[in-house]
């Protein structure tokens, strides 16, 4: 599913996490985008898709990922609500996952300032999510 790598070139992935607004079906929704770099994420007619597990071994999905124009970053679009750790994992369809070396820490999201948000922006939780797509 990735581009082959000789041992001397496996990338290094890391991850940064912020939440964000961004506007789907016509209204602002806050979100953790959680940004993939390191390698190279080709545009396939596959989906893409980045999900945490936390050390429960129960797994979170992005609501949805999008792959950056340049190819060299994914993006995952999550709940504002989530694990306090676990692991970032990568891929596309029912492939093996890639996974990001470094351990994911909800401490680590960059948070915007609520108070500063507009009254129409829906903060997108775990909760609303199940409800929008049905329990995982």
């Amino acid at each position: 599913m990735f581009p082959i790598y000789s041992a001397a070139q496996i990338p290094e992935f890391t991850w940064r996490a912020a939440e964000v607004v961004t506007e789907l079906d016509h209204k602002p929704q806050l979100v953790v985008r959680i940004a993939v770099s390191g390698g190279y994420f080709p545009h396939r007619a596959l989906v893409p898709m980045m999900q945490i597990v936390r050390p429960d071994g129960e797994v979170i999905p992005s609501w949805f990922t999008r792959i950056s124009p340049d190819n060299h970053t994914l993006y995952g679009y999550f709940a504002t609500d989530l694990p306090e750790e676990g692991v970032i994992q990568f891929g596309y369809g029912d492939g093996p996952p890639g996974r990001v070396r470094a351990a994911f820490s909800s401490k680590q999201v960059t948070r915007l300032v609520r108070d500063r948000l507009g009254r129409d922006v829906v903060v997108v939780t775990q909760a609303s999510l199940d409800k929008f797509r049905g329990p995982r």
